[in-house]
């Protein structure tokens, strides 16, 4: 007879590893320069859910404590330690975590542990997460060329370990012959991003060695300025002749 515990912890294995399969097949979808990025983030976004949980565990473990003494047991959504922790999850995206019911229990608290933990968690953690994940998003999709680009050149490799010998030499022998050098149509009058962008980066290579050089010109005129000044040429010259009356006496 089979064992219903077991039937059920293995359907619900089945049921949270299915997830994690699904995205692992997603990694095939790097290469593709359209899609490629949008797999890629998925990665980048885990770190920033990771600092995430730290700020927002920072608020959700005192305010657990909390409404675990004021309203543990007390109330009907806060019965049980998970249903509890579940309740203030609730609270931060703004859902029904039986307020009410906190209320007519201790108005005082209610006020105070809901509108600070909402205040915390709802306006200033979400806020930054989500100022997270933009700032990641701008980062990798500013780079999506490269990004898939790598990402092609990394799943080239990996076939090229699975292959036997004689498959590698054969590859070999094609990218010797057929693609060393790699002959391509070049149009001396083909505007393309690269050189647009290429273009950018050359005026602002300029304009940053034009300030320099302003900053080097300011500098010099500067010092010569200065050596130029009444006061230093009589220092200078009070200087001679104290230097001439001390060799004077010295003879």
């Amino acid at each position: 007879m089979e064992n219903p515990n077991l039937h059920t912890s293995h359907v619900r294995l089945f049921a949270v590893a299915i997830i994690f399969i699904w995205l692992r097949l997603m990694k095939h979808v790097r290469a593709i320069r359209s899609l490629g990025p949008f797999i890629v983030m998925l990665g980048k976004i885990s770190v920033d859910i990771l600092k995430f949980l730290f700020l927002y565990g920072e608020f959700f473990v005192p305010y657990a404590c909390a409404f675990w003494i004021i309203f543990g047991g007390l109330v009907p959504n806060m019965t049980t330690v998970p249903q509890m922790l579940f309740t203030i999850f609730r609270i931060t995206l703004v859902d029904d975590y039986g307020f009410d019911d906190m209320y007519g229990q201790d108005s005082v608290m209610a006020y105070f542990l809901c509108g600070t933990f909402l205040g915390l968690s709802s306006i200033l953690c979400i806020n930054l997460l989500i100022a997270l994940l933009s700032d990641t998003f701008q980062r990798v999709y500013d780079n999506a060329t490269a990004n898939a680009a790598m990402q092609q050149a990394s799943i080239v490799m990996q076939i090229e370990e699975h292959l036997n010998q004689k498959d590698k030499n054969k590859f070999c022998d094609f990218i010797h012959e057929s693609c060393a050098p790699l002959g391509i149509f070049f149009d001396d009058d083909m505007t393309t991003d690269q050189e647009a962008d290429l273009k950018k980066v050359t005026i602002q290579i300029k304009e940053e060695l034009d300030d320099i050089a302003a900053v080097i010109k300011g500098k010099e005129w500067g010092k010569n300025a200065y050596a130029a000044s009444p006061g230093i040429k009589h220092s200078e010259k009070i200087s001679g002749n104290l230097g001439g009356q001390i060799h004077s006496q010295d003879l």
